[in-house]
């Protein structure tokens, strides 16, 4: 999860290649520099910028659904590799 609310403190987001390195879903607020490139793959879950309730459905989107973890996280993978 990166959950960054302010773009000039956090450039690209490198815990989030980190994350996919390693097969991992992530999610991420839509500032995040790495958001777009992620999202177009179907890697990651964005969320808007302060958005406690999209935040909040995104976690439980990903601890109900075990297939679409994997799916993201596999295309995460590959989008890296």
């Amino acid at each position: 999860m990166l959950p960054s609310t302010d773009p000039a403190r956090e450039g690209f987001g490198i815990v989030l290649l980190e994350a996919m390195a390693y097969g991992r879903q992530v999610t991420a607020t839509q500032i995040a520099g790495a958001a777009e490139s992620i999202a177009e793959r179907d890697a990651d879950i964005i969320v808007g910028r302060n958005s406690v309730e999209y935040t909040a459905e995104a976690f439980l989107r990903i601890s109900k659904d075990d297939d679409l973890v994997a799916r993201m996280g596999s295309s995460g993978r590959k989008l890296l590799e």
